[in-house]
């Protein structure tokens, strides 16, 4: 399967194209065939149809024609896809030149946006080039004299710039995974007489690679390549993957390999590189042979806000009732001075968030129960509603969004914005949170590939490692892991969940642990029961055996837990020793409150029957 000019368009641009394109087609000659292709697809009703053919006027013809495409238009917006794949079929082509004319047109818009895409990728690769290149010229010299530890340091240093000139210039290295090159072992620089250059070796059926007996050098490096998955067929963006973006496009959607690989049945391999072809030829061929970079890296740098309570989750929050106290009806004024609005389109309702703000169909700040949307993709999944621009149907307490962007309470982007949001080189990280779904905290995120839930790596339980994250295989978050395990085999009682071999229930002890610190760190304007307590003030002589959750983490992960009951053991130890050292302070009431917390979880979780 070739690229064509409708795999990379979304269904708003064809809906654009079709909008100012109706009136040229209806103005086509004998547009008998042109009907019956769009009766066979239901796009014409059988009455119509038969009205237009019956009408001998070529005028009347054209009006006629012209109202079919219009109330298309306004009628069914959703299947204007289907109409450009009917019509662009190669026997109505031949029939209708005028419609080879509109297709080249749309192929011609298509080339111009990826020439553009091309254009600033290269500006900004050049930028961050100069950017360097101005950072190293202008810090300072070192120092001819160094301590002995200095010059083991610079040494150090030397090397891995050394090493890392080498793997840029050196031709005999070789694209690995992850798009790092491999430096392979060079000659000696004093050779013996016996030392010879080794001779070119002929390109014969035998050494050629397998890509190189398929098609051409020239065939691998286009951008965009058919792949298929099954019986699924897509387009691949080799730009999108070197970046880890959502690089393959299915009717009309972009999606990840994991995502493509699901959709032709592969989805339990969960091995996208093998299962995912080009040409008869795995991915990870393509990749070994340096046709294809990827990123391998799932991490994102968010910046550090503090602690809030705007997070994924079902449950109640005090900016909730916050909200109510504010209530105001000047919406300019209550929305400048926060970050969020409560937004609706037709049924559905969700969180507008500001700073992810870009333009309708660029920026996923809309925040539903599950999701990040875009506010055009928010209106595709509200109840259908009569075809109107985004800006007029969005509303917020009454208001639309176009009032918002008007007052200046919401930033419109340009068409010409180059920032990430708009040229989307962000669209896969955005629709995870911005924030650490335990402390509430931005920076180094890992997003999990089954919900919007992000996590510092050692806010996580079990922690995420590097070796854990790479491009090839989906990461998902121990929320969603034990949403898809059984919950329990049935009810039990208290002493029989405690008797549990914990070996067979980690991940439900790690999932009680992570609410607990959840409740702890973000209730507070310090987690309270993470930390070792015993550097307070005469602690350890009033509490004997002193515990706290970084503790139980650290026990849980090196084993030291035979049973269920232990790990529960060790929790109720943390806030019975807060009750004794904290006898009537507002510590012991928070201690008392995570408590139950942890005791209402663990009976919900193992199905406890009083």
């Amino acid at each position: 399967m070739e690229p064509s000019s409708l795999d990379f368009q979304s269904d708003d641009e064809l809906l654009g194209f079709f909008r100012k394109k109706k009136t040229e087609i209806s103005c086509i000659n004998q547009p008998h065939i042109f009907l019956s292709q769009l009766r066979d697809h239901d796009l014409v009703q059988e009455d119509v149809y038969k009205k237009v053919n019956r009408m001998k006027s070529q005028q009347q013809r054209e009006r006629m024609l012209y109202q079919i495409l219009d109330r298309l238009e306004t009628d069914q917006p959703h299947r204007i896809r289907t109409f450009w794949e009917c019509v662009f079929k190669p026997h109505i082509l031949q029939r209708y030149p005028e419609l080879s004319s509109l297709r080249d047109s749309l192929m011609e818009g298509q080339n111009v946006e990826m020439e553009r895409e091309s254009m600033v990728e290269n500006t900004r690769a050049n930028s961050r080039a100069r950017r360097e290149e101005t950072v190293e010229e202008s810090q300072p010299h070192p120092s001819t004299q160094h301590t002995p530890c200095q010059r083991r340091s610079q040494t150090r240093s030397q090397s891995s710039q050394e090493s890392t000139s080498a793997t840029l210039i050196n031709p005999g290295s070789s694209i690995q995974e992850g798009g790092m090159r491999e430096i392979q072992p060079g000659p000696s620089t004093q050779r013996t007489p016996v030392q010879r250059r080794p001779q070119r070796q002929p390109h014969t059926e035998s050494n050629r690679s397998p890509s190189q007996n398929v098609e051409s050098d020239a065939f691998w490096k286009k951008r965009f390549l058919p792949v298929n998955c099954g019986n699924e067929e897509g387009i691949l963006d080799k730009y999108r993957l070197a970046k880890g973006q959502d690089c393959i496009r299915i009717r009309g959607n972009w999606v990840s390999p994991s995502k493509f690989e699901k959709c032709g049945g592969r989805a339990s391999s969960r091995k996208w590189k093998e299962s995912i072809r080009c040409k008869n030829i795995t991915l990870q061929q393509l990749i070994q042979e340096g046709h294809l970079e990827y990123s391998a890296q799932k991490r994102r740098i968010c910046p550090s806000r503090g602690p809030t309570m705007d997070s994924y989750s079902g449950e109640e929050s005090d900016a909730e009732s916050m909200d109510e106290r504010e209530s105001n009806d000047d919406v300019g004024m209550s929305a400048s001075e926060d970050n969020c609005l409560s937004v609706t389109c037709g049924s559905a309702s969700g969180t507008l968030h500001k700073d992810r703000f870009a333009r309708e169909d660029r920026g996923r700040c809309i925040q539903t129960g599950n999701k990040w949307l875009t506010p055009e993709d928010f209106r595709k999944e509200s109840t259908p509603v009569n075809f109107r621009s985004v800006k007029n149907i969005i509303m917020c307490q009454g208001v639309s969004l176009s009032s918002l962007i008007e007052q200046g309470i919401l930033k419109r982007h340009s068409l010409l914005c180059e920032c990430d949001r708009c040229t989307g080189e962000t669209q896969q990280d955005q629709g995870n949170d911005d924030f650490c779904f335990i402390c509430a905290d931005g920076g180094e995120l890992v997003c999990c590939d089954q919900c919007p839930r992000a996590f510092h790596p050692t806010c996580h339980l079990p922690e995420v490692e590097d070796s854990m994250l790479n491009y090839e295989e989906i990461w998902v978050c121990t929320y969603c892991l034990l949403k898809e395990q059984s919950m329990s085999t049935g009810h039990m009682s208290l002493s029989q969940a405690q008797g549990c071999c914990i070996s067979d229930y980690m991940l439900h002890c790690q999932y009680l642990l992570m609410n607990v610190y959840k409740a702890d760190k973000q209730h507070s304007i310090a987690a309270v029961f993470s930390t070792n307590p015993c550097n307070i003030k005469d602690y350890e002589k009033v509490i004997k055996r002193p515990m706290w959750l970084n503790k139980i983490a650290e026990n849980l992960q090196f084993e030291k837990y035979s049973s269920v009951g232990q790990f529960a053991s060790d929790i109720k130890l943390i806030f019975d020793n807060c009750s004794i050292f904290n006898k009537g302070k507002e510590i012991e009431k928070k201690g008392d409150q995570l408590y139950t917390l942890f005791k209402n979880e663990f009976k919900k979780l193992f199905n406890i029957q009083e």
